[in-house]
């Protein structure tokens, strides 16, 4: 059983809308699969460390953002 990180559901779904990207944007850029962004969305699954690194990285996302311990959202904050 994984542990739910609070708030990282909506996190991720506010980045898609601040940077209006679609499902197949975020597929295209992170190599994560709409299906899979789902199931983080509706929070069946919790990301792995590879898939938070590709949403940081090729997002400019705090990977601690993400994860609710820090308020700088974008990497160049």
């Amino acid at each position: 059983m994984t542990s739910k990180v609070n708030g990282l559901s909506d996190r991720m779904m506010e980045i898609k809308d601040d940077l209006n990207l679609s499902y197949r944007d975020i597929q295209k850029i992170t190599e994560i699969s709409k299906s899979m962004w789902s199931s983080y969305r509706d929070e069946i699954n919790q990301p792995s460390a590879i898939n938070l690194y590709r949403i940081g990285k090729y997002l400019g996302i705090s990977v601690d953002w993400l994860l609710g311990l820090s308020d700088k959202k974008y990497i160049s904050e």
